[in-house]
C-alpha cells in the first residue's frame, strides 16, 4: 500500500506556504491526494504504510459514527504558514491531514449549527481554521509582557479596537452563544458578547485557571472544566465538570499494532514524548538516559518533536531496543499499545492519558503561564495514577527509578 501526496509550494504575501488537498479520490487500496488548481511547483511524497493505517483509523471512526462517508467531500484545501525556525516537512503535513480531515468532516456533517471562529491575526489558527471550512475573523491583540512596556501600552489600544470590532461582528453574525477556551484574545470577544446580551460559556482546560478565564468567569453563564478540582478562583456560580473534548477521540481510536514499528508484541513498551515541537532542555537528558537504559523485556519509542529531531540528528546513537522518530500522529493509538508514557503535562496530554488509562511519568514544563502543568500533573499524582518528575530533578538515575517504581506497582 502506498499513499501519494502532491504538495505545492507557493509564494504569498512575502511568506512561503504549503498548499495541499485532503483526500479527493479513493482508488482501490491507494489513497491519492490530487491538486485541483494550476500549481507553481509540485512535489510528490510517498508515504509509508504506517501513515495509511492512521488515515484508515480516522475513516473507521467516521464510518462508526455515520454508517457511510463520501470521500468526495474531502475536496477543500488547507494552507499552512512556514514559521521561522519550524520546518514544515512531510511528517507535519501527514499529521495535519489525519487530524483535520476528521474535524472538517465533523463540521460538514453538523447541519444544525453555524460557526464563526475569532482568533489572533498572526498565529497558526488564522490559516488552520479557514482550512477546516470555518469562517475566521482575526484580531490584533497581544498578551501582556512583563518586560516590554511599550508593547503593553500599544496593547491597550488593541484591546479597545478589538472590543469595538467584536461588537460589530456580533451585531452582524447574531450568535446564540459564545464559547471561549481562555487566552487573551477571548477577552474582547466575551465582553462584547455580554454587552449584546449573548450567552457566554468558558472552558478551562488546566487544573489552575488562566488569568483571562478567572476574570471572565464572573460574567459567564457557565464554566466548563477539564478537572474535577479545577474550579478554584473561578467566580461563576454555574461550574460544570465536562472533561476535555479531546478525550472522545482518544477513547474511540483503535489500538495501534506496535509490531508495525518493529517492536516485539511480548515486550513492554515505553513511549517518551515531549510535545509536538519537543523540548530541547529535556531531550538531551532523555538521550543520556536512553544510552544507558537497556532491559531485555522493555522497548522504547522516543518521539522527539519535529524541530528537536533535526537538532539531535547527529547525536542519536542508542540501543537497538529504542526507536527514535520526529512525529507520531494520533498519539492515543500508540498509548493504548504502551505500558508507560513519559511526557509533559499539558491539558490535552492529560486528557488522553486519562482516556486511554495509560500509566504515566509526567515532567511538567516550568516555562508555561502560572506553572499550570505542575498542577495538572499534581492532580494525577494525588489520584495515584501517575508519578511526577520535575525538570530540575530529571536525570538518568531519577528517571530510571521512576520507571522501576511504576512497573513495580
Amino acid at each position: 500500500k502506498k499513499v501519494e501526496m502532491y504538495v505545492t509550494k507557493m509564494g504569498l504575501s512575502n511568506k512561503w506556504f504549503y498548499e495541499y488537498y485532503t483526500l479527493c479520490e479513493y482508488m482501490s487500496e491507494d489513497f491519492v491526494l490530487t491538486d485541483k488548481k494550476t500549481m507553481v511547483k509540485k512535489e510528490k511524497l510517498v508515504i509509508d504504510e504506517y501513515t495509511l493505517n492512521q488515515i484508515e483509523n480516522n475513516l473507521d471512526i467516521l464510518l462508526d459514527r455515520y454508517g457511510e462517508i463520501n470521500l468526495n467531500e474531502f475536496d477543500a484545501y488547507f494552507v499552512f504558514p512556514d514559521i521561522k525556525g519550524y520546518e514544515w516537512n512531510e511528517y507535519l503535513l501527514i499529521g495535519l491531514i489525519n487530524t483535520y480531515m476528521l474535524d472538517k468532516y465533523e463540521i460538514k456533517k453538523d447541519k444544525k449549527n453555524e460557526y464563526l471562529y475569532i482568533g489572533t491575526e498572526d498565529r497558526m489558527e488564522s490559516e488552520l481554521i479557514p482550512g477546516m471550512g470555518i469562517p475566521f475573523v482575526g484580531l490584533e491583540i497581544y498578551g501582556l509582557s512583563k518586560t516590554n512596556i511599550i508593547r503593553n501600552i500599544k496593547n491597550i489600544g488593541c484591546i479597545v479596537s478589538s472590543y469595538r470590532k467584536c461588537l460589530k461582528i456580533i451585531d452582524e453574525f447574531k450568535p446564540d452563544a459564545v464559547i471561549a477556551f481562555g487566552g487573551y484574545v477571548t477577552l474582547p470577544v466575551c465582553l462584547a458578547a455580554k454587552k449584546r446580551k449573548v450567552k457566554v460559556f468558558l472552558h478551562e482546560q488546566n487544573m489552575l485557571p488562566g488569568k483571562t478565564n478567572i476574570f471572565l468567569s464572573k460574567y459567564a453563564d457557565a464554566v466548563f472544566t477539564s478537572f474535577k478540582d479545577g474550579m478554584r478562583k473561578l467566580k461563576c456560580k454555574n461550574i460544570i465538570y465536562t472533561g476535555n473534548p479531546v478525550s472522545q477521540r482518544a477513547i474511540e481510536c483503535k489500538k495501534y499494532n506496535k509490531t508495525n514499528l518493529g517492536f516485539t508484541k511480548e515486550k513492554k513498551l515505553i513511549v517518551i514524548v515531549m510535545g509536538s515541537l519537543g523540548s530541547t532542555s529535556v531531550n538531551e537528558r532523555i538521550l543520556d538516559f536512553l544510552r544507558t537504559f537497556e532491559r531485555e523485556d522493555t522497548e522504547i519509542l522516543f518521539i522527539t518533536g519535529k524541530k528537536s529531531f533535526n537538532d539531535l540528528n547527529n547525536n542519536l546513537i542508542v540501543p537497538k531496543s529504542t526507536k527514535i522518530v520526529p512525529f507520531f500522529d494520533n498519539l492515543p493509538t500508540i498509548m493504548k499499545s504502551s505500558d508507560l508514557i513519559i511526557s509533559r503535562a499539558g491539558a490535552s496530554t492529560i486528557a488522553e492519558i486519562m482516556a486511554t488509562k495509560t500509566p504515566s511519568i509526567l515532567i511538567p514544563s516550568p516555562y508555561v503561564a502560572n506553572n499550570h502543568q505542575y498542577y495538572n500533573a499534581l492532580d494525577l499524582v494525588n489520584k495515584k495514577i501517575s508519578i511526577m518528575l520535575e525538570e530540575k530533578d530529571l536525570n538518568t538515575e531519577s528517571l530510571t527509578n521512576a520507571i522501576d517504581e511504576m512497573f513495580d506497582e
